[in-house]
């Protein structure tokens, strides 16, 4: 089972995802790899969305092997951003028309969730971290969000209880796993 959290900067899909895959025993996956965060704040500083867009859509290709491994080693893998994402952001929320790419060696996700919460909570998420490797300060976020919330099958909220969100998206995977955790 593929489980894709999409969302904005800040709303938890990370610790979320990290947690939920710990309990569960799936494999946790970062979209784009680390690996490839030496070139990130260079194709950032770049002002043409198709070299966003097509970083990250290579970062979705890297992962497809480890993703594939997952699902057969632990039968599940949850990854922390995917085509969703890379769509709302290649044009920082301006438009969601991608540039022409083949999404046909992209494993399907067999759900998307898309993690929200309150916008004063995450703001203060995001400078409590600091350092970002780039600034996503002229995205329309609020076009983003409006995108993923249409792409997603579900939402969760992190504003209440970090457990009660982690309690709530590993319930979730189990059901549709058949497990009870």
């Amino acid at each position: 089972m593929l489980v894709v959290l999409e969302g904005l900067e800040g709303v938890g899909k990370t610790t979320m995802g990290l947690k939920a895959a710990a309990r569960l025993g799936a494999e946790y996956v970062k979209s784009p790899p680390p690996e490839l965060n030496s070139v990130r704040a260079f194709v950032a500083s770049s002002a043409n969305a198709n070299v966003n867009f097509y970083f990250y859509l290579a970062g979705l290709h890297a992962i497809q092997n480890r993703i594939g491994l997952g699902i057969a080693e632990r039968g599940c893998v949850i990854v922390d951003r995917y085509l969703s994402s890379t769509i709302a952001y290649h044009d920082a929320g301006h438009s969601f028309d991608a540039p022409p790419f083949d999404d046909s060696a992209l494993r399907k996700p067999d759900f998307l969730v898309r993690v929200t919460c309150d916008e004063t909570l995450r703001r203060s998420r995001i400078a409590d971290r600091g350092l970002h490797i780039y600034e996503r300060s002229s995205c329309d976020e609020e076009a983003i969000d409006g995108y993923l919330a249409n792409t997603c099958d579900i939402e969760i909220r992190n504003d209440g209880s970090l457990e009660d969100a982690i309690n709530r998206l590993v319930e979730l995977i189990a059901e549709r796993l058949g497990k009870n955790k």
